[in-house]
């Protein structure tokens, strides 16, 4: 079975990025901390990511707005691509 870095189109970058995720048209904010990274997507670690919906905004320093849309996810951590 190949493992998850093997199905990636791009290379991540190891990465401790503190971000903000928004849904519910801006209401709910939620902090988090990107993992690794690419051009098309990320991994984020949340304290609840399953709580997080399918399609939401990501806002990180020195990045422009992502739509990121949810491809895997287990209680803690997610697995993004990036819609934009």
């Amino acid at each position: 079975m190949a493992s998850q870095n093997d199905r990636r189109a791009v290379p991540r970058t190891d990465t401790r990025l503190p971000v903000t995720i928004v849904y519910s048209d801006g209401v709910v904010r939620e902090d988090g901390d990107v993992h690794n990274i690419s051009s098309m997507g990320a991994k984020i670690a949340v304290p609840a990511a399953r709580a997080i919906p399918e399609i939401f905004y990501l806002l990180m320093p020195g990045h422009r707005l992502e739509v990121c849309k949810v491809v895997w996810r287990n209680d803690n951590e997610m697995g993004v691509s990036f819609q934009n």
